[in-house]
């Protein structure tokens, strides 16, 4: 079974995946990327953006 089939299904559609539902579909494909702060770093962008948030991809350092 094709990747994208089981994506579908794994959405929740209970019908036939065919080739006319795959044509169809627009399809988005995201990939993650792990970066590292220290501590002093993360502090920083927290005490900037507030306790909660997200720190903005700008600020952080990523190693690869």
């Amino acid at each position: 079974m094709p990747r994208v089939c089981m994506q579908v299904r794994k959405a929740g559609y209970e019908g036939e995946a065919d080739a006319s539902l795959l044509g169809s579909l627009r399809v988005t494909r995201y990939q993650s990327s792990k970066c590292t702060l220290t501590y002093a770093q993360y502090a920083a962008c927290r005490d900037e953006v507030g306790e909660g948030a997200p720190p903005p991809l700008a600020t952080a350092v990523v190693q690869a």
